[in-house]
């Protein structure tokens, strides 16, 4: 979504002093992972109303914090928190209060743990109702609500997230239905008006524990063998581990837990900057958790910071091209060759999407 939408929204003074990350003592890393990563709490943005629901750091402004608030009800709605980080880019807490954004709202429920956007599109689930809502982003509320039910998603709807560029099934949406314990793979097509239908393919996965939140893990990360997905499991209170495969759905015989003690552990999200995965809770707790320890971001094809890799990100590789050493650091120098070139152009190229 446009960066100028998101800023315009959000407060302008500072109230208060930030909150700061404390360590989270409740939860615990899975023993498979212990010696690689770490689990920090945010504490709560404020401002957002309990329950939290979905939560995405804005693609073109890291800055930004966009956040579910009263998820699972018909007050349910989108808010914008600016959060501060630490010398190393980790997210540390939140700066001064919370900014009303959109509404979103189902028919008879509201944003549950599912939160992703695509193309300029935001895209939510709902519960209870069981809806798939689209917000364009000139728009002040969901122009398109989909009823996932007579697609054969089970209500209610808990997760959604598009497969990231470079992991297997890129582009494919997935979405968890937290009662009936089912993933379900989609596409998703343009209709013309701004916004996309839905179509759901034959694949389904069977999982437990209350399926909510999707989160897939940035390749080459420690202690995971292969491409991987985390699922927030949100009555179990946990959230699990699975490999993929080739379409990016989770192989159930390969879960292992990855954080257990979340209690009402709700929406996942990765965050561009550090790679960190980024928990919410929902119900009295509402709280931000923080994971470290994944593999560092790669240099992003996206060069123009629009959230595709398209026409714009091309011509700016095209300027840049040649030695970088005279210019110092270069972002479309992907590879980290130190220059510009044919292979900077055939990683730009397999990461397009138009």
């Amino acid at each position: 979504m446009p960066t100028a939408l998101f800023r315009s929204l959000v407060v302008a003074a500072i109230l208060g002093a930030s909150l700061h990350a404390r360590h989270a003592s409740a939860q615990s890393i899975g023993p498979g992972f212990a010696r690689s990563y770490a689990i920090t709490s945010l504490g709560s943005p404020g401002g957002v109303p309990t329950s939290l629901g979905g939560l995405l750091i804005l693609p073109g402004d890291t800055s930004i914090l966009a956040i579910g608030g009263d998820a699972g009800t018909t007050d349910g709605a989108l808010y914008v928190a600016v959060v501060t980080r630490n010398g190393a880019g980790h997210v540390e807490g939140f700066s001064g209060r919370a900014s009303y954004f959109q509404s979103a709202e189902g028919v008879s429920g509201g944003i549950d743990a599912g939160l992703d956007v695509h193309g300029d599109v935001a895209f939510y689930v709902t519960a209870p109702d069981n809806r798939l809502g689209q917000i364009p982003s000139d728009a002040v509320g969901p122009t398109k609500l989909i009823d996932l039910t007579p697609l054969g998603v089970a209500a209610s709807t808990g997760g959604l997230r598009f497969v990231p560029n470079g992991h297997p099934g890129a582009g494919r949406l997935k979405l968890t239905s937290s009662t009936a314990n089912v993933w379900y793979d989609a596409s998703v097509t343009p209709d013309g008006n701004g916004t996309f239908d839905v179509a759901l393919s034959s694949t389904t996965v069977a999982l437990a524990g209350g399926a909510a939140g999707i989160a897939y893990v940035p390749i080459g990360s420690a202690q995971f063998r292969a491409p991987s997905v985390l699922v927030a499991e949100r009555t179990a209170g946990r959230i699990t581990a699975y490999d993929v495969d080739t379409n990016g759905d989770p192989i159930a015989s390969s879960a292992r837990v990855f954080v257990d003690g979340v209690a009402d552990v709700s929406g996942l999200s990765i965050d561009t900057v550090t790679n960190d995965l980024l928990i919410s809770i929902e119900g009295e707790s509402a709280n931000v958790l923080r994971v470290s320890g994944f593999a560092a971001p790669s240099p992003s094809a996206d060069l123009s910071g629009d959230g595709a890799v398209n026409g714009a990100d091309l011509g700016i590789l095209l300027g840049a091209w040649g030695p970088c050493a005279a210019r110092g650091p270069c972002a479309a120098d992907l590879n980290g060759s130190g220059a510009v070139d044919g292979a900077d152009l055939g990683i730009l190229l397999g990461a397009w999407t138009g």
